[in-house]
């Protein structure tokens, strides 16, 4: 009789441990404060299995599921999803992108964090470089070409071409711009201070700005501040193909922010941020770009102005513990607008910058080269 009731209890025992596991999975609760030996006993376990064990109770309340939450529960469990690291590794396998490194014989083994890699004798092969991981080349130019849109060799290239051949007041209200979304968002990554994607599971293909923090993704927030508000200015000024614009402005944007997953250097909460915080700056400052254009190419304070608001800036700027080249890329882009406005308060002055042009803008049709405009101008060079 004692073995059978031993054997009883080992079973009734085994039950309430299962059903304590049951229990801490689903997060079911019954209500019932313990009082006795046995409800102590049975108090953790689901009610089905209180009433297998125990017998029924008169009254059974519905156990009450725990939701875990309110809505900022879900905010935050929202965000941990798009920092995850993992979210970028798989776009990034997506377009090809592999942590293989091929061996001297062709067989393809898996590499260290590190970057190098170890055959199956245990010897160590050189150390990987950002192509190795590649298998398919053009998703690595196509965006590579992208991010360096949204970069020095971008904004060397994309600003002189609209000074030279578009309009000289597009270029100076885009650079204002630029200015303000660039320092805003540069500020927010050294107070902010989240790092970029974790290297593995993530393989970052470009290691320039790498020490930088990664929350926003300024490239994001240049990729749509840019283009957006050079077709603003020219709409306003010329007659152009809307539809064409907002396609041009569409793909551009794209490119460059799927740009910075495909390199490892942002996470798509990064990238989100970006363009969510370029939108509402974009919002009130395209206007008012508008308006301190024109007050700057007629005022005579121009030049003190300039300087006296690039050095404030540079003063103010928020520093971090980690030494990053944030600030020193900011210094850059502020004195890069502030010598773009004073040489054309300069034009404006000297006579050279056509005053009604500036404050008048005639509406106009811009006029493309063609092939037929390119030989009438090689005829006309041939005439006496």
């Amino acid at each position: 009789m004692n073995n059978d009731q031993d054997q009883i209890h080992v079973t009734a025992d085994g039950w309430r441990r299962f059903a304590d596991l049951l229990n801490s999975r689903t997060h079911l609760t019954t209500k019932t404060k313990p009082t006795t030996d046995k409800d102590r006993r049975t108090a953790a376990t689901p009610i089905y299995l209180h009433c297998i064990l125990v017998g029924s109770p008169k009254k059974i309340r519905r156990p009450r599921v725990e939701t875990g939450g309110s809505v900022m529960d879900a905010f935050k469990d929202c965000i941990d999803y798009l920092k995850d690291p993992e979210l970028v590794a798989r776009f990034q396998r997506s377009f090809g992108v592999m942590r293989y490194d091929p061996s001297d014989n062709g067989a393809t083994i898996p590499s260290l964090d590190n970057g190098e890699s170890k055959t199956s004798n245990g010897n160590t092969v050189r150390k990987l470089n950002e192509i190795d991981h590649v298998t398919n080349k053009f998703w690595y130019y196509l965006f590579l070409f992208g991010t360096y849109l949204g970069d020095e060799i971008g904004y060397a290239v994309i600003i002189p071409f609209l000074i030279w051949n578009i309009d000289s007041a597009v270029a100076r209200k885009m650079v204002l711009v630029w200015a303000v979304v660039m320092y805003i968002g540069q500020s927010i990554k050294d107070i902010v201070q989240w790092p970029r994607p974790q290297c593995p599971p993530v393989i970052r293909l470009q290691t320039k700005w790498s020490i930088e923090y990664g929350m926003p993704s300024t490239h994001a927030m240049i990729s749509i501040a840019l283009p957006f508000s050079v077709f603003y200015y020219i709409s306003n000024r010329y007659q152009i193909d809307n539809n064409i614009g907002i396609l041009i402005v569409f793909l551009w944007c794209m490119l460059i922010s799927l740009s910075r997953l495909y390199l490892g250097m942002h996470s798509v909460l990064d990238v989100i941020a970006g363009l969510l915080l370029a939108i509402v700056l974009l919002i009130p400052f395209v206007p008012l770009a508008d308006v301190l254009d024109r007050y700057l190419m007629y005022s005579n304070w121009t030049p003190l102005i300039l300087i006296v608001v690039t050095v404030s800036l540079i003063l103010i700027y928020p520093t971090s513990d980690q030494w990053t080249p944030t600030k020193g890329d900011t210094t850059l882009i502020l004195a890069t607008c502030a010598g773009l406005l004073t040489g054309g308060w300069l034009n404006v002055k000297l006579g050279i910058q056509n005053d009604i042009r500036v404050m008048n803008p005639i509406n106009n049709s811009v006029s493309w080269p063609s092939i037929n405009y390119l030989g009438m101008e090689k005829f006309d060079e041939n005439l006496p």
